[in-house]
């Protein structure tokens, strides 16, 4: 699914500020995606806990596509698997 980039600030401000009480009311935690060489910013990661369970959602730039998601899969399986065995 393709989501269009904000052409203006004030939304990136009222964007950051929402996630920002979202993270303060425990409703969703949101982290910053960077690229390792450069250190630029190339998308984010939210997670938002339920009762028993957490779904997590995902923006990433077309660009990183590939290396991100196989990096998230490993992190992933780690630390599925990490839990299980203690």
């Amino acid at each position: 699914m393709d989501w269009s980039r904000s052409q203006y600030l004030d939304d990136v401000v009222q964007h950051l500020a929402s996630a920002q009480a979202r993270w303060t009311e425990g409703q969703e935690n949101q982290w910053a995606i960077l690229d390792r060489q450069s250190g630029a910013v190339v998308g984010t990661i939210a997670s938002r806990p339920r009762e028993y369970f957490a779904d997590f959602g995902y923006f990433l730039a077309r660009k990183s596509l590939g290396s991100v998601r196989l990096q998230m899969q490993r992190t992933t399986a780690h630390c599925g698997c990490s839990k299980l065995l203690g």
